[in-house]
């Protein structure tokens, strides 16, 4: 496919240079000078053919005052066959637009031959495509959001482009509340997994991932106090010991000190590991129990689980962030690249991806096929990338979510996939059926800022900022020693 070249300092004789203008025609930068200074635009003249170049208003505001001008170009692109026009990326330099917000003007253009359309602007053009080919059937909830009554009252009297603008604004810095409906409309925020037990979960201003396997037991010290910070809660895979034959009620914490601690079902705590330099913890692989530490390597627990695997991560290096799912261990590079231990069978497409941020492990329908991994992705301008499953339906589960981009975080709990948006919109997409959510959400949003939340059955634990643990037995707040 051809694209347009990045610097075009010449044309053949039916050639066109496309490029974003004012209204008032002053051809004074950027590629508005280029076309003045090499192709004939004409100073005052604002939208239109002119010379080898035609203008396309792009600084009067908004996207919505852009759309026109392009619509009116592409009419005369199509009216003219035997012209070839070269799209620069109008409205992206001083414009201050993002190619994700203009390249969708150029749908209907992208199918005319005698339009050439930057790299970019042609990529989000076909990833939206497929994605809305790949994801028809698909339910797509969006997640309402709830602004304060006095950002309401300033956004009074603003014009349409000045409350978009507003509005994004208290989107990012995350000033709102997730609005409900009454319980019996709207559900619960907790979604769960085809055995009931709940599986994702929304924080006031962010997320909180339930644990795949928790047990509400008395006999499990949920009092237990550290004496740091708790970053991080993860429960563990079934472990091979006779005295481990389950797992519920296994913990490893990650303290703000950089020690992981292991807390058994018979309430003791000891410590993992004894180094003190660890910035994450993951639980993965048929048992064993990964520690990301300051200097890019890995240590690991319960090697005898899965031997092979422990061996094959101990040799990696120069590692930033991890996560785990039964089959893999996915890390990323300080390079921005992502290595996988374990089965790789179903996704090496990911060691190719390059200019990563996050990377995720999930489980997608396990109950259908235990092989069924999905590796995510997102890269540094937000697109997300998806690969794994064998299982053919989970597959084309996983097609249907890429091209999404503009994406800050996800969630998946085996068959649906909470997304996070940069401007702090949420959409919850399911292959097949309703995930109902917020029914939970008073109890949780009296922890503004919680570290961690797990819920199995009528059952909520939260563990808030200052470390302390809190759960609602069927709607109803309780302490851990009742």
């Amino acid at each position: 496919m051809e694209y347009t070249p990045k610097n075009i300092t010449s044309l053949g004789e039916d050639e066109v240079f496309v490029f974003g203008s004012n209204l008032a025609g002053k051809h004074a930068g950027g590629a508005a000078r280029v076309a003045r200074e090499c192709f004939g635009a004409v100073m005052g003249q604002g939208e239109g053919m002119q010379g080898q170049s035609y203008a396309i208003p792009t600084m009067q505001g908004s996207i919505e005052t852009i759309k026109p001008y392009v619509d009116r170009f592409i009419v005369f692109a199509r009216n003219h066959p035997k012209l070839k026009f070269y799209v620069t990326p109008i409205g992206c330099g001083i414009a201050g637009f993002r190619p994700e917000q203009i390249a969708p003007l150029f749908d209907a253009a992208f199918d005319l031959k005698n339009v050439i359309l930057p790299e970019k602007f042609a990529y989000v053009i076909n990833h939206a495509r497929q994605l809305a080919s790949e994801t028809a059937g698909m339910i797509f909830h969006t997640i309402p959001l709830k602004f304060f009554d006095e950002d309401l009252k300033k956004a009074e009297g603003m014009s349409v482009d000045e409350k978009n603008k507003f509005f994004y604004k208290l989107k990012k810095e995350g000033r709102y509340v997730i609005a409900h409906q009454s319980p019996e409309a709207a559900g619960n925020i907790l979604n769960t997994d085809y055995k009931g037990h709940h599986k994702i979960a929304i924080s006031r201003n962010g997320f909180a991932i339930a644990a795949d396997k928790w047990l509400y037991s008395k006999e499990w010290s949920w009092g237990l106090e550290f004496n740091h910070e708790i970053l991080s809660v993860i429960d563990t895979d079934k472990l091979k010991d006779d005295h481990l034959t389950t797992a519920y009620g296994n913990f490893a914490v990650l303290l703000s000190d950089g020690q992981i601690y292991y807390v058994w079902s018979e309430i003791k705590l000891e410590p993992l590991f004894p180094e003190k330099d660890f910035i994450a913890v993951e639980s993965g692989c048929n048992g064993l129990v990964f520690g990301l530490r300051k200097d890019g390597t890995l240590s690991v627990a319960f090697e005898e689980n899965n031997p092979v695997v422990a061996a094959e991560v101990r040799t990696w290096k120069h590692i930033i962030r991890i996560s785990a799912s039964s089959q893999h261990l996915v890390g990323l590079t300080a390079a921005g690249t992502v290595i996988i231990g374990g089965n790789k069978q179903y996704c090496e497409e990911a060691t190719i991806w390059k200019n990563i941020n996050k990377v995720y492990a999930f489980d997608v329908m396990p109950f259908v096929q235990s092989h069924n991994d999905q590796i995510f992705a997102i890269d540094e301008e937000g697109w997300l990338y998806v690969t794994g499953c064998p299982w053919n339906n989970a597959r084309q589960y996983w097609r249907k979510l890429r091209a999404q981009y503009d994406v800050s975080d996800i969630v998946s709990n085996h068959d649906a996939t909470l997304v996070r948006y940069t401007d702090g919109s949420y959409r919850l997409l399911t292959p097949h059926a309703m995930h109902n959510f917020e029914k939970d959400l008073d109890f949780i949003q009296r922890y503004e800022g919680f570290h961690f939340l797990a819920a199995r059955g009528d059952t909520v634990v939260i563990v808030d900022k200052e470390g302390e643990f809190h759960i609602d037995v069927d709607k109803q707040e309780c302490k851990w020693w009742e």
